[in-house]
Formats: structure tokens, sequence, C-alpha cells
């Protein structure tokens, strides 16, 4: 896939690799990393083609299923080793950061999934019910028994036998290192709090439970008797926790604690009520950015219908359950938010990706030593995660020329295979990294056309060009006169300080590109000179905007579109259509 060019970092259009629903991309990173990224392809397509308006240009190539399956195993082994190594930076990371603070006398370390449950309320019904299963399955004094080995069990312990066993790795960059002593400390200490909210019966925290008003009614007679028997499986879930040996069951065990409340509060009421999905990393989206040509409502719509399709889902396929009741939290949890941000004007939380709920809350871990002694260690840590921050920056370089978005996809698809003469004949051509010029990313089209002969090419439109056929449709082409600037624009709202200072968009249109581009050019210059003077008030957020809108306004000049404008939400699914020259809707 080629995808068009964007503002900043994405000026000369990016590639990605779809293989099934999973998409394969390369990203430079801000921290000097070149990595691989695996997507599924509807948020991907979302982000890209919705989000950041850019059209996509897909060539297909037919594959064989071996040989799909080979291509597929080589991005996924690539990936998995990729990730470990970030894993064990992350885990260095994590470990000094904890040890500084323990030298500072912060003795504290948050748990996720404990801020899903009330710090006092004890005694709770379906929490009590879910003690009484842990009784029945192991005895009466099970739980406390276990509660008190746990309880026991020394912190340092952990921290020592994990050190032991990181020892008899040769260097701390090896991707078979043993789990770090911090990540075990987080899940004993999980584990101890789980086991003292079960045998207390806490109850859920006030914030954590939702529910949305347009969520699709009260429950059915049928979701009703399958969300009995989804309960009895969180239940089994939670028992075979407890028994299992895992040591990384603590915050699984939270979750699943937390789930099981959710759903009898659910089922009691007859309301569908689900966990908070949002983590703290979640960002906030202003109100402004959801009125644009009614944006907020046709969300509303889009977020009940995903919601509604997902309920029956969950009711329907028995083996997708557990995935459909997560999706399902995700999707009330966005629905809920959108709901609330546009009935109170407030912002509304945004998180891309998967969700799962993880609130936090902190917890003392114990751990004895001096502020010497751990000052010391946090040296040593220090040094480890600067040698595995020297390894991944050796593996993971960019290079403009001879690594990059383009190149990198093309090794990967011809690694595949055992040579390149087995690439060719399995897929009906061969490319070379930056064979014609193709780590150029806009080459790439051609050049996969040219090497692969089967390949069939279409066209995915941009956000704002998908809406804009649907205006055309309804009003005809003079709506391009309302449409074609930022300032009567219905679709567009100007809040994105990312997008720059522009005033007539180019994405759709070429002979009158240079005309408007220096247009554009004039428009952002004169708001770079009311920058200068607002410059003390606002720090230079003005400037800064105006600025980047002159430097995009001069490819326009010479027929070259860069900038197309992003949006916060976009909630239609497009189709594809076969590529071709696309008609500027105005002469």
């Amino acid at each position: 896939m080629y995808i068009d060019s964007a503002v900043d970092d994405a000026a000369g259009g990016h590639t990605a690799a779809r293989l099934g629903d999973t998409v394969f991309h390369y990203q430079y990173l801000a921290d000097g990393l070149f990595l691989l990224v695996n997507d599924p392809w509807e948020g991907f397509r979302q982000r890209y083609n919705d989000l950041q308006n850019r059209s996509f240009t897909l060539s297909r190539v037919p594959l064989s299923r071996e040989s799909f399956d080979l291509i597929r195993a080589h991005f996924f082994s690539r990936y998995v080793l990729q990730e470990r190594r970030l894993r064990l930076l992350e885990q260095l990371t994590e470990e000094y950061e904890l040890l500084l603070r323990l030298a500072t006398g912060k003795d504290t370390l948050a748990l996720e999934g404990l801020g899903l449950f009330s710090e006092t309320h004890a005694g709770e019904p379906h929490a009590l019910a879910l003690k009484r299963l842990v009784a029945d399955r192991f005895g009466e004094t099970w739980l406390s028994d276990y509660r008190h080995v746990v309880t026991a069990e020394p912190v340092g312990s952990v921290v020592r036998e994990t050190a032991a066993a990181e020892q008899s790795v040769d260097t701390p960059a090896q991707t078979d290192r043993p789990s770090g002593w911090c990540i075990r400390l987080r899940e004993l200490l999980a584990l101890r709090e789980a086991l003292v909210l079960l045998d207390e019966a806490r109850a859920l925290a006030d914030d954590a439970l939702l529910t949305a008003a347009g969520n699709g009614g009260p429950l059915t007679d049928r979701e009703r008797a399958v969300g009995e028997e989804f309960r009895r499986e969180l239940a089994d879930t939670v028992l075979t926790l407890l028994a299992s040996s895992r040591p990384d069951k603590g915050t699984a065990l939270l979750v699943q604690m937390a789930r099981y409340q959710a759903l009898g509060r659910s089922l009691d009421g007859g309301t569908l009520f689900t966990l908070d999905p949002f983590s703290g990393q979640a960002q906030r989206v202003p109100p402004a950015a959801l009125t644009p040509n009614d944006g907020g409502e046709v969300a509303l719509r889009a977020a009940r219908q995903k919601l509604a399709a997902l309920r029956e889902t969950f009711v329907a396929n028995a083996d997708v359950r557990d995935l459909a009741y997560s999706r399902i939290e995700a999707a009330q949890g966005r629905l809920s938010e959108l709901e609330r941000a546009l009935r109170q004007g407030t912002p509304a939380r945004s998180e891309e990706g998967s969700l799962l709920p993880s609130k936090s809350r902190p917890v003392r871990t114990g751990l004895q030593g001096t502020s010497e002694e751990f000052s010391r260690a946090a040296v040593a840590a220090a040094l480890d995660r600067d040698r595995s921050w020297a390894d991944l920056k050796k593996h993971y370089r960019y290079n403009l020329f001879t690594r990059n978005c383009v190149t990198e996809l093309v090794r990967d698809v011809n690694a595949s295979f055992a040579s390149l003469e087995q690439s060719q004949e399995r897929l009906g051509g061969a490319l070379e990294p930056g064979e014609s010029f193709s780590f150029i990313p806009f080459r790439l089209p051609a050049v996969v056309q040219a090497a692969f002969p089967t390949a069939e090419t279409q066209f995915l439109p941009s956000y704002r060009l998908r809406q804009l056929d649907r205006l055309y449709e309804r009003s005809g082409p003079l709506v391009w006169l309302r449409e074609s600037n930022t300032l009567t624009s219905t679709l567009y709202t100007p809040d994105r300080a990312e997008d720059s200072v522009f005033l007539f968009f180019t994405d759709d249109v070429v002979a009158p590109r240079p005309l408007l581009g220096a247009l554009n050019l004039l428009y952002a210059t004169a708001h770079a000179a009311g920058g200068l003077l607002l410059a003390p008030v606002d720090r230079g957020a003005l400037l800064t905007q105006a600025l980047h809108g002159m430097l995009y306004s001069l490819p326009e000049i010479a027929f070259f579109n860069i900038r197309k404008g992003s949006f916060r939400i976009a909630p239609d699914a497009p189709e594809t259509r076969p590529a071709g020259p696309r008609e500027p809707a105005v002469p």
C-alpha cells in the first residue's frame, strides 16, 4: 500500500503491507528507532485514511496459501524478536526508575487493575458469591491460608531469585533474559492485593463502572442467559488462576474479578454495565472537534451501531465470547465518553488500539535497604539499560535511502523465501530494495505494477474526498465553492495545530493548485505577522503554525500537494475503487 503524503514526517508518503486483516509497516520514531509495526487493518485504515485524511493506493498481488503463510510467518517472527528487545529495554528502565524512587524514600509501585476496586467498601454481594465459589472449590480455609502464605513471602526474595537468574545471562541485551525482578515484584504485590480484595469481598470503585444511554437498551432474555453462562466462565477463570502456578496471574486476577462484579450488576438490573476501559494515557479531544457538520452525532450513531453489532456477536458466537466481551467494554467506553462530552461540553477521552480495564493505584513495595544501596543498584540498572538501548539503536537504525519504510518491506518479502529466484517464482515477479528509485514511497505503486504483472491496483479515497463525493451527489459541484476553503467548510474545523495555517484545500484539484498554493502562502504570511505580535502571549504557537503553513504552501505552487488537513472524528467506512486519475471536482 502507498499512503499519500502529509505534513511533518510524512511529507514523502508512507508504505505498508497488508496480509489478511493484519498490516505491517515501518515507522521512524521520535527516539530514533526505526521499527516494524503490526496493526489490525481497520485501526490502520481509520488512523491514516480517516483521521489523517490520506488516500491509499493498494496494489494487490495474488498469493498461494503457502506463499501467504511464509510471508506472514516471516513478518511475525521479525516482529516478535523486535518486541522482545523492546520489552527488555522497558523492563530495565522500569527497574532503574523504581530503584531511583526507593533511593529517594518513595516506596511505592502502581498496580494496574487495583484502581478498579474500592479501598473501603467491603461485603459486596457479587464479590461474596465469588468468595463462596472459592470456598466450595478449595475448602473453607483455603483462601485465608493462601493469603497468609503469599503475604508472608518476603518481597526481597523475589528480587534476589530473579537477579540470580539474570546473572546467568552474558549480557542484558540478550532477548532470552528472564523476566525482570520488577515485573515479578509487581505481580506478587498484585496477587497479594487480589487475595485481600477477594477475602474482604471488596466492591468496585465508584468510577470503575459505566453505561451509555445509547447502548441498545435493556438486556434481552437471550443476552441474560448468555450473560449468566459467561459469568460462570469468568468465575472458572478466577478459580483456575488461583490454582495456577503462573507468576503473572496477579494482574489478570484483578481484571477478571472486576469483570465478574460488572457482569453481575448488569444481570441484576438488566442494563449493560462495563468497566472503564481507558488507561491513564488517554488523550483529551476538545468539544469543538466533536461538532463540525454534526460530526458528534455522526460519531454517536456509528458508535451505537458498533456496540449493537458486538452485542449480537457476544450472544451468537460462543467461540469468541471472551473477545467479544472485551470489545463491548471498549465500545461502550468510547460511546459513554462521547455521550458525556457532547452532553456536558467537556473534553472526551480518546485512545487508539485495543482497550483493557487498567485503572491503577499505588501500593508500598516493602523492599528493605538503605538509600546508598538503592543508589548503587540504580547506577548498575542504568548501565544495563544503556547497553540495551545501544543494542536497539544498532539493530533498528534508519537511513533515508537504504533503510526506510519501502526498502525494509521489500527486504522482508524477499527474505520470506529461500532465494530471490524462489520469490520470483512464487510471486510472479521480484523486486529489489531501492530498485527503480522505489525507495521513494510514491514510486512504489508503479514499480510494483511493473514487477508484478498480476497485481491489481485500487484507490481508497481519503475521508474528506469521500465526504465531498457525497455532497456532490446531493448538492452538485457548486458545493465545492463552500468546501474548498477552511473558513466556510462544513467538513473541516481548523483547530489542529499540526495541520498548519492554510486557506484552500489543494488535494482535490490539479490545474488551480499553483494559484491556490500562492493564496495559501499569502494567507500564512499574514498570520505569521500576527503571530509575531502574539508571540509573548501564546509563546509563539500561532507563529509556528503560520511558518509551517508557508512551508507547505510552496510545493503547491509547483503542483505538488502535501497538506490535506486532518480530523479528530471520522466514523464512516470507505469502499475501494479501481485506481486511475482522479477527476478534479472543478476544472
